[in-house]
């Protein structure tokens, strides 16, 4: 069974010859199918950045944090209007 890779993670060489618009991509996760102006990294001339595979997984563990503390200020933020509108539906 083959393993779809969809994700990747831009990855330059950290000197001082990384062009700044990779630099700025450094560590950043990108799609296959959805490139970033300018392509994956080695499809700009010269460029010698690499991706790093990133399975479904991959991505989760890293995108986790961010989409947890969301869900946690969305389900506060609901659980004060849902009082809201019960106190405003008990008067």
């Amino acid at each position: 069974m083959a393993m779809k890779i969809e994700f990747y993670v831009w990855s330059t060489r950290q000197d001082s010859r990384v062009r700044e618009g990779h630099a700025e991509r450094n560590d950043m996760i990108f799609r296959w199918d959805m490139p970033p102006e300018g392509g994956h990294p080695t499809e700009d001339f010269g460029c010698r950045c690499y991706a790093r595979a990133l399975g479904i997984e991959g991505c989760w563990a890293r995108v986790r944090p961010s989409v947890e503390g969301s869900w946690q200020t969305l389900r506060s933020e609901r659980a004060m209007s849902t009082t809201c509108t019960l106190t405003l539906v008990d008067l």
